[in-house]
């Protein structure tokens, strides 16, 4: 005991290369550790932010109309090839005749 007290109050000689390269280690740990965790609470933050901003920006009436499209069918996926060119230009359009049979669809819609 009475030579750890010596040895923490620097009265026999230290190889303070070896404390140093030990003290070094120990803070480095410490300071990995801390950053770990305050990483870790970072990314719980942005993810919930980024879903707060996905539900107020993408359940708004339009986007709920056009999942209410997809949902009863009443999109036609259609191509129209390019001219001068091998590629086709893929689009959707409304389906006339189901939305002219139901006019339910035709008071959603204007």
């Amino acid at each position: 005991m009475d030579k750890f007290f010596k040895t923490f109050l620097c009265l026999i000689n230290i190889d303070w290369t070896a404390t140093g390269a030990m003290i070094t280690a120990i803070g480095t740990s410490l300071l990995a550790g801390i950053a770990y965790f305050q990483l870790k609470k970072a990314n719980k933050i942005s993810q919930a932010d980024f879903d707060q901003r996905f539900k107020n920006d993408f359940f708004k009436e339009k986007t709920q109309q056009l999942f209410m499209l997809f949902q009863y069918n009443l999109l036609v996926f259609k191509t129209e090839p390019i001219i001068d060119n091998d590629y086709e230009f893929p689009y959707f359009e409304l389906d006339s005749k189901k939305i002219d049979a139901n006019p339910i669809y035709s008071i959603v819609f204007t």
